[in-house]
């Protein structure tokens, strides 16, 4: 079924030549650890090979971010840039909309290291600490509640109005 949808050409090539519905909004989104499944371990005391494993562990953060950056957040920024200009002094232009999200959540299978992966929204988005909060920390599901209905809030607001 292709609801009406026609995929006439690459997005890429879309966006480079403006073509597009330019009269909606978009929101795109950047998780704070978009590519967060790298090792990080803590930072040891200095001794030489403790300080060797400092500078392994640095590397590996900043490969983390360096993934992250590449696959996720360079793309995201860049796509945000070019919905802007190819819409500028159009009458009808939409809006482009950007957020960074950057909450954890008690309900992480990953270790903590991981951090706020790429997708990690989505669960508040939909509800699930409201939908099931026992999988969440008993000590921190009210706040957890309270953060996902926001979100709702704030993702309603942006689908009805932008």
């Amino acid at each position: 079924m292709n609801y009406g949808i026609s995929i006439h050409k690459d997005g890429f090539k879309a966006l480079r030549e403006g073509d597009f519905r330019d009269d909606v909004n978009i929101m795109i989104g950047i998780n704070h650890d978009e590519a967060g499944y790298f090792d990080k371990e803590v930072q040891p005391e200095l001794n030489r090979t403790a300080f060797h494993d400092c500078i392994e562990t640095a590397f590996k953060v900043q490969v983390n971010q360096m993934v992250g950056d590449y696959f996720f957040t360079c793309d995201s920024l860049w796509m945000a840039d070019m919905l802007s200009e190819k819409r500028n002094g159009k009458s009808k232009s939409g809006k482009v909309f950007i957020y960074h999200f950057a909450q954890t959540t008690s309900a992480n299978p990953w270790p903590e290291w991981t951090g706020v992966m790429h997708g990690y929204e989505i669960e508040f988005v939909f509800g699930a600490p409201l939908a099931n909060p026992s999988s969440y920390k008993k000590e921190k599901v009210d706040r957890e509640q309270k953060f996902s209905k926001k979100v709702i809030e704030y993702w309603t607001s942006f689908a009805t109005t932008g």
